[in-house]
């Protein structure tokens, strides 16, 4: 049985993850909040494991000894803040492989002013990248940090003045933000999975109902829209592992993508059970230019649990 570490591992999709993957591979689970029990208790203690933050200088290092310690044969990072050290992590490994897109790309795209400038160059749909400091801003705009996760600091903004209040009293820079088209429609998030040789195994779309900095109500929906464009951005900018394209479908029947995340989502589990096995197709060969099918119309929804401790 494979054993697979999963980075931030205080997450939310940690304890479905396990149940989902229990009777396949074994999950270990790492979190730098560990000490203050991120990780929930459902997870065996042995597999329970604690690392420093990325920012410290321990991190690579510790990270790679709980691997070695583990004889864990599969990485798979859930935090923005590795991508960056994932080249020095790689680099210290003999036989673990990580479930990522090659390190170019994640510079490419995890940058989101960066990741609608190359779909644009590819002419394929995009959701716009401005600048804030122009005046000519197509108002109503949607602003986000360039590097982010979890809708922290995403908002529309309206106008010249309500951009400029926001930054003052926030006191953010507005160099390290980017504007993007305000889009309205229906949410999708997207599971691409490839082999080591960049080969597109399957998409399985996903549609977001409710979200609140992560996806609380979704379902798996077979839209050949949302495919269809899914699958040419991965031909036009094809990548290994596993990663994860936002869109919005907008009533115009446009599926636009305003974000690709070059990680696992926390609703990658909901591949599995649609039928979809990205870390089996990481190191498969791909045999046929047909996409591998799924199941739909399987919903998720999640909730708060409390635990005493």
């Amino acid at each position: 049985m494979k054993k697979i570490l999963f980075t931030g591992g205080g997450g939310a999709a940690t304890q479905i993850i396990n149940d989902v993957l229990f009777n396949k591979y074994e999950c270990h689970f790492a979190d730098a909040n560990q000490n203050n029990h991120a990780i929930p208790n459902i997870i065996d203690k042995s597999r329970q494991h604690s690392v420093p933050y990325c920012s410290s200088q321990n991190y690579v290092k510790d990270l790679v000894e709980l691997i070695y310690e583990n004889n864990i044969d599969l990485l798979i990072p859930g935090v923005d803040e590795e991508l960056f050290l994932l080249d020095e992590i790689k680099s210290k490994l003999s036989r673990t492989e990580i479930l990522a897109p090659d390190y170019e790309y994640i510079k490419k795209m995890i940058d989101k002013k960066s990741m609608s400038q190359i779909l644009g160059r590819e002419n394929m749909v995009n959701p716009g990248a401005y600048d804030l400091k122009d005046n000519e801003l197509p108002y109503p705009v949607f602003i986000k940090p360039k590097i982010g996760r979890g809708s922290r600091n995403v908002l529309r903004i309206d106008s010249v003045n309500q951009l400029n209040s926001f930054f003052k009293l926030y006191d953010l820079c507005m160099d390290d933000f980017v504007a993007q088209n305000y889009l309205q429609g229906d949410e999708y998030t997207v599971m691409m999975s490839a082999n080591k040789d960049k080969d597109l195994m399957a998409i399985v779309p996903v549609r977001v109902y409710e979200k609140k900095g992560i996806t609380i109500y979704a379902e798996v929906i077979d839209d050949n829209l949302i495919i269809d464009v899914c699958h040419k951005i991965h031909n036009a900018i094809p990548t290994k592992g596993c990663y994860n394209i936002q869109l919005m479908k907008t009533s115009d029947n446009k599926a636009i993508p305003f974000e690709i995340n070059p990680r696992v989502s926390t609703t990658f589990f909901m591949s599995f059970i649609a039928g979809i096995d990205p870390i089996q197709n990481y190191h498969e060969t791909k045999v046929s230019d047909v996409l591998q099918t799924f199941k739909p119309n399987i919903k998720m929804r999640r909730y708060w649990h409390s635990e005493v401790i």
